[in-house]
């Protein structure tokens, strides 16, 4: 029987298997290495456009938050400027009711009376005069108590001057709108 030594044939084989083992690992290792690199330029490069984007967006926000304040400060001023313009309504409803009340106060006045004084505070219209006669006088205060803006009119002092005069004072609650110290 022939023998062989089949020894260097089996360390060739095994020595092919590890170069073979040793590439596919070395090539496996630089596939790894291909992939984590490409993955790293990949992050860079969206990292860099997420940072673009974050700092868009910032400027974004600080420009809406400019807006926003604007806005606020302009509704606030919309907002000053309606009530000023509702005061002056109310002050010039107030004074047309003032208007027409004297317009229509000397028809109000029976003849023979005139008024010395005349003023209107805190919703109390006072009104001071002379007459030659109490009937005059007690006329007006009946036509003072009809009127709509009056309520609740009464002499408050009737008194005789030396010359003849009678001297009175009239006090009447204002109905109408008044004024209010927060309205100038």
């Amino acid at each position: 029987m022939c023998q062989v030594n089949l020894l260097p044939w089996r360390q060739r084989r095994r020595q092919r298997r590890a170069k073979a083992a040793a590439a596919i690992l070395a090539l496996e290792m630089l596939l790894a290495l291909c992939f984590t690199a490409g993955l790293w330029l990949h992050g860079r490069d969206e990292q860099s456009a997420l940072a673009a984007r974050l700092a868009q967006l910032r400027q974004q926000q600080r420009h809406a938050q400019q807006q926003r304040r604007e806005h606020r400060q302009r509704v606030e001023q919309c907002e000053r400027l309606q009530g000023i313009l509702d005061r002056y309504r109310r002050i010039k409803q107030v004074n047309q009711q003032y208007y027409r009340f004297f317009q229509q106060l000397p028809a109000q006045l029976a003849p023979g009376l005139w008024l010395t004084s005349l003023s209107l505070r805190n919703g109390t219209l006072l009104a001071e005069g002379c007459s030659r006669d109490m009937a005059a006088i007690a006329e007006t205060n009946s036509r003072l108590q009809r009127h709509s803006l009056l309520d609740a009119a009464r002499w408050r002092e009737i008194t005789r001057l030396e010359n003849g005069l009678l001297r009175f004072s009239l006090q009447a609650s204002w109905t109408g709108e008044k004024i209010k110290h927060g309205d100038f």
